[in-house]
């Protein structure tokens, strides 16, 4: 590509570098092909998985199984759920790879860092969100898991977290940021349409019934969140720990009522009365862990 590298605003300078290695690869068409490539390659992921599964349990438990791991009604079905994003990741990396010639580490950023930027993304938002338990009861609030379970699981239920939000971050975060970052100086382009592509893609869940535009915007504003951060350390990990602590806090502690409430601690069953002040909780939530993400790293 003859064009030269866009230079970002000096908050972001540390983009120009991590959107590097897509400068060579960073027509149109190839994002277009990556992305058709991967959803082909996905789907044939999904095939293969599904055949092994009823192969191994048998026809009839074998559906049982899948179904288990699609909504996640226990603590097997979360955990199998969340590992499930290992190959739709190595999917997205092939796609990658074919297309681009490129790898995981140029979608990572500096190796270094990424484990002082995890701990950064994860850590503070995971201790503030222990402070749900000390809020007074609220009736929409119903018993889920026992305590000692969601300990037995944690060690394989907490890694397939940050596995998920790894496999999520180096599509919208790593690929889609890099490419349009290294065409674009414009913030809405390289920021704006991953975080509208992700809202689109995540959906309203039907739980939170007339607010569910709310719930759109609170995955544009979770998607923006992270889209700075990667901005601001030039690297994934503030992002990935970001987005696994938000996960942490829906899956142990307060789940919906419905698909992927199998390790929770409570469940929350949303109306739209009750929904309100709970997604006006998750905002301050993320408010609270960008903000913290940012003075940990000093960016």
């Amino acid at each position: 590509m003859s064009d030269p590298l866009p230079d970002h605003v000096a908050a972001y300078a540390p983009l120009t570098a991590y959107a590097a290695p897509a400068r060579a690869t960073a027509e149109p068409w190839r994002l277009l092909a990556v992305l058709v490539l991967w959803v082909i390659l996905q789907d044939l992921a999904h095939v293969l998985l599904t055949e092994a599964v009823r192969a191994w349990y048998g026809p009839v438990f074998g559906m049982v199984a899948l179904a288990n791991l699609t909504y996640g009604v226990t603590p097997l079905g979360v955990t199998g759920s969340l590992w499930l994003s290992l190959p739709m990741g190595g999917a997205f990396l092939l796609a990658l790879a074919l297309v681009t010639g490129r790898g995981l580490p140029s979608l990572l950023g500096p190796l270094a860092r990424l484990p002082r930027d995890l701990a950064a993304g994860f850590a503070p938002l995971g201790l503030v969100g222990l402070a749900l338990f000390i809020l007074p009861a609220d009736p929409a609030l119903t018993p889920g898991q026992d305590p000692a379970t969601v300990l037995a699981w944690a060690p394989l239920a907490l890694p397939g977290m940050v596995v998920t939000a790894a496999a999520s971050e180096m599509i919208f975060r790593g690929f889609l940021q890099q490419q349009l970052a290294a065409r674009w100086q414009a913030s809405w382009v390289w920021m704006g349409l991953p975080a509208a592509l992700f809202a689109l893609l995540q959906g309203a869940p039907a739980a939170v019934g007339d607010l569910a535009a709310l719930s759109i915007l609170w995955s544009l504003a979770f998607s923006a969140a992270c889209a700075d951060l990667t901005a601001r350390t030039g690297g994934l990990g503030a992002a990935i720990g970001l987005q696994a602590a938000m996960l942490a806090q829906g899956i142990f502690l307060v789940g919906l009522k419905g698909p992927m409430n199998g390790l929770a601690l409570q469940t929350l069953d949303l109306g739209a009365a009750s929904a309100l002040p709970w997604l006006g909780l998750d905002f301050l939530m993320l408010a609270v862990g960008w903000l913290s993400a940012r003075l940990a790293l000093r960016v």
